[in-house]
C-alpha cells in the first residue's frame, strides 16, 4: 500500500475521504496531553503509609487493564504531586520493560497518582474519539513507532516523550475514528467473554476432579456415576503399569538431528508438533526410546516436572520423560486424570520449592487409588469430553485474537 493514498488497508464502506497528517500531539488535550510519571525519588516506598485515600498506581495496572494498587501515600505528598494526578478518562501506558501496554481509566478509581514507570495521556475531546485512541496506540503502526531497540541486543526502550509528541500520525476525521473504536470495543468484549468462557471450563473440570476422585484416605469419592458402589482398590502406580524413560542420543547434533522422528522432551509431551526431529540411526545408537500416540507421558524434569499428557505423536523420549505403560484393567485416560488431580500433592512433596526432579523410582512407588475398569472408562471419558470443550473454545479465543491482529495490522496507515 502507498502511504500517499492516505488510507488503510481495510475500511468501511461509507467512507470515502483520505485520512489526514497530523502531529501527535496534535490529538492531544493542549496543555496536559502527555505526562511522565515524577523521579522515582519523589515516590520513595519509604514514603508510602500503611493507610489512606489516596494511592499509587503502578505500571501493571496498566499491563492488566486493572486498578488495584499496592501503596498509599498521604494527603501532602498527594497535593505536593498534584501534577501526576490520575483521573476517570486518562490513558496510563507502560514505559519501562514491558512497553507500549495502554489503558483508559475508568470511573471510580481511589485518588492516586501514577509512578514514573507510566506516562498519562489525555486525548483532545472534541477531534479525537477516546475508543480509537485506545485502539490507535495498541496497532501496529503505533507500537513500532514508541519503541527502539539498544543495539545489539533484544531490548527495547520507549522513546523520549519529545519524539513522541512530534511523531508524525496519519488519522481520519472523528466520526470514522468512532466507528473503527467501537468495532474494537466490541471485539474485545467478545474476547473477554471467551477467556471467562473459558475460565468456567476450568473451574468445572477442577471441581470435578475433585469429586470424582477419593480425597485423602477415603474409599470412594464424593460424585459417582449411578450403580458403581464398590470402595476403589489401592496399589502401587508400580504394581500396575511397566514404566520406562528415555535418553539423550550420545552422539553429535550433526548426525541426528537431521532425521523425521519427533524427539519429545518434558515441554512436549502434550504438542502435535515437536521442535525436534532425530533419525533411525540415532535411535539404534543412543538410549532414546520410541512411545506410541496415546502412551502415558509424565514429565519428571525441569519446569513442566508433574505434567501429564497421552501423547499427541509417535516419537522418542528423552531422559526428562517417563512413558507409563498400564496393565489391561487401568484405562489410560483415568490414570491421567489421576496424575493431574494428584499433581499438587506430588510436586510438593518431591520438589522442594517446586526445584528438582522426579524420578521413575518415586513414580513408580505413588499409592494408586482406582475403581473397576468401567468406572474408570466413565470417568476419563468425562474428564475428556470437558477438556475437549476447552481446547474448542481456546482455539476460537485464538481464532478471535488472530482476527485481532489483522485488523490492527491492516485498518491503520502506516
Amino acid at each position: 500500500m502507498s502511504n500517499s493514498k492516505l488510507v488503510p488497508n481495510i475500511r468501511f464502506k461509507k467512507f470515502k475521504i483520505q485520512w489526514a497528517k497530523y502531529k501527535f500531539a496534535n490529538i492531544l488535550d493542549k496543555n496536559n496531553g502527555i505526562r511522565r510519571g515524577p523521579f522515582g525519588s519523589s515516590l520513595r516506598k519509604d514514603l508510602f503509609v500503611n493507610k489512606s485515600d489516596y494511592v499509587v498506581y503502578e505500571q501493571q495496572n496498566a499491563i492488566y487493564n486493572m486498578y488495584k494498587t499496592r501503596y498509599n501515600i498521604n494527603k501532602s505528598k498527594f497535593e505536593e504531586l498534584q501534577k501526576f494526578e490520575l483521573q476517570p478518562g486518562d490513558f496510563i501506558m507502560s514505559g519501562a520493560g514491558t512497553i507500549g501496554k495502554i489503558s483508559e481509566v475508568p470511573l471510580g478509581i481511589k485518588p492516586g497518582v501514577f509512578n514514573q514507570a507510566l506516562i498519562r495521556f489525555k486525548i483532545n475531546k472534541k477531534t479525537t474519539s477516546r475508543t480509537f485512541f485506545l485502539t490507535f496506540m495498541r496497532s501496529y503502526t503505533m507500537q513500532r513507532k514508541l519503541k527502539e531497540k539498544n543495539p545489539g541486543s533484544a531490548i527495547y526502550n520507549l522513546v523520549s516523550m519529545k519524539e513522541v509528541k512530534n511523531f508524525s500520525i496519519i488519522i481520519p476525521d472523528k466520526q470514522e475514528q468512532q466507528k473503527i473504536g467501537d468495532l474494537f470495543t466490541k471485539l474485545d468484549k467478545l474476547l473477554d467473554l471467551q477467556k471467562q468462557k473459558i475460565e468456567k471450563l476450568e473451574l468445572l473440570k477442577k471441581a470435578l476432579l475433585q469429586k470424582l476422585f477419593p480425597n485423602h484416605d477415603a474409599k470412594i469419592p464424593e460424585l459417582r456415576f449411578k450403580g458403581y458402589e464398590k470402595d476403589w482398590e489401592k496399589d502401587l502406580i508400580g504394581n500396575v503399569s511397566a514404566t520406562r524413560s528415555g535418553g539423550t542420543p550420545s552422539i553429535t547434533k550433526k548426525q541426528y538431528y537431521d532425521g523425521n522422528i519427533p524427539f519429545i522432551r518434558s515441554s512436549d509431551i502434550n504438542k502435535f508438533k515437536t521442535e525436534l526431529y532425530i533419525n533411525d540411526n540415532a535411535v539404534k545408537h543412543s538410549s532414546a526410546f520410541i512411545v506410541e500416540k496415546g502412551n502415558v507421558l509424565y514429565a519428571l524434569y525441569g519446569a513442566t516436572s508433574g505434567q501429564v499428557a497421552l501423547s499427541k505423536v509417535t516419537g522418542a523420549i528423552n531422559q526428562a520423560v517417563l512413558a507409563i505403560f498400564p496393565k489391561h484393567y487401568i484405562e489410560k485416560k483415568f490414570l491421567m486424570y489421576w496424575f493431574i488431580y494428584n499433581k499438587k500433592k506430588i510436586v510438593s512433596k518431591y520438589l522442594q520449592g517446586g526445584q528438582g526432579n522426579l524420578s521413575a523410582k518415586i513414580i513408580k512407588n505413588l499409592m494408586f487409588c482406582f475403581p473397576n475398569k468401567s468406572e474408570q472408562q466413565k470417568i476419563g471419558n468425562l474428564l475428556s469430553k470437558v477438556d475437549q470443550l476447552i481446547e474448542l473454545e481456546n482455539k476460537k479465543l485464538e481464532d478471535l485474537q488472530q482476527f485481532k491482529k489483522c485488523l490492527l495490522q491492516n485498518m491503520f496507515v502506516d
